[in-house]
């Protein structure tokens, strides 16, 4: 009798699952947040808990909670100093990077520490800069960034210019003795493109970089070796529309890259 109550709990449990994939589907739109920003927000984030949001603007980055009633507030991001943030990373993947309008690329890592008070969870949000990289010494605003974070060390890719790319690795050797010490590398990248680089995607193991261009161009680099890239293929992404590539991220696992154009359009490539 105990294993045929159990039988029929799972099955139960199963028909419970499975029941909401045989109702037809419903939208609803739920009430807008009203965030206190003076420039159109760079990039979005969210907590796991679909609790509280963070925006990246021009000054800075606001954390801004989803709940009626509750306040925003500015992350503190000593390293920023006087300059502004032109462009981000994708987020939602581990830590990130802003490009500045000085030349430098700042990592920045957002975590959300979850704690229960009084039977109810509370998270508080917190953001953490691993320190500045120097990409362009002339001090030339960063256009697009891509970061990873690898074995190997942080892998930083920046346009600064309309065709060409720098790319930034920094490779920490731990020996058995001794304190650990630190080697960065910089190197040109030229993009062969007759428009301009618009959005830049890097996969987490920092081993493919794509460029998607103005001329709706998607170009692949292969950076297994850093210290030697490769340029890879180079596909009309958006047809024979030509449409600007205005953004691209990957999905879950890195195998999906995900890019969308100018012309509304949206695409997926599987990487093989």
């Amino acid at each position: 009798v105990t294993i045929i109550a159990s039988i029929l709990a799972i099955l139960l449990v199963i028909v419970f699952q499975i029941y909401p994939l045989f109702q037809r589907p419903t939208v609803t739109l739920l009430p807008g947040i009203q965030v206190a920003v003076t420039t159109p927000p760079l990039a979005l984030g969210i907590d796991e808990y679909r609790e509280i949001a963070f925006l990246v603007a021009s000054d800075g980055l606001l954390f801004t909670p989803l709940k009626e009633g509750t306040v925003a507030h500015k992350a503190p991001l000593p390293d920023l100093g006087t300059a502004k943030i032109t462009t981000a990373s994708q987020l939602g993947r581990g830590p990130f990077a802003l490009g500045l309008s000085d030349g430098r690329v700042l990592p920045v890592e957002v975590r959300f520490t979850v704690s229960r008070q009084n039977g109810k969870r509370t998270i508080a949000p917190e953001a953490r800069s691993n320190g500045p990289v120097s990409v362009d010494p002339a001090g030339r605003p960063i256009r697009q960034v891509a970061y990873a974070e690898t074995k190997a060390g942080p892998i930083t890719v920046a346009a600064v210019e309309a065709r060409d790319l720098v790319l930034v690795t920094v490779t920490e050797t731990k020996p058995l003795i001794g304190t650990p010490t630190k080697e960065e590398s910089r190197q040109r990248l030229s993009v062969p493109t007759e428009g301009e680089i618009t959005a830049l995607a890097l996969d987490a193991r920092g081993e493919d970089l794509f460029v998607g261009t103005s001329s709706g161009q998607l170009i692949q680099f292969d950076l297994r070796d850093p210290s030697a890239p490769k340029l890879g293929r180079s596909i009309e992404a958006t047809g024979p529309t030509h449409a600007k590539i205005t953004t691209m991220s990957f999905l879950s696992g890195d195998r999906t890259l995900v890019g969308g154009d100018a012309g509304g359009g949206v695409a997926a490539w599987r990487l093989i």
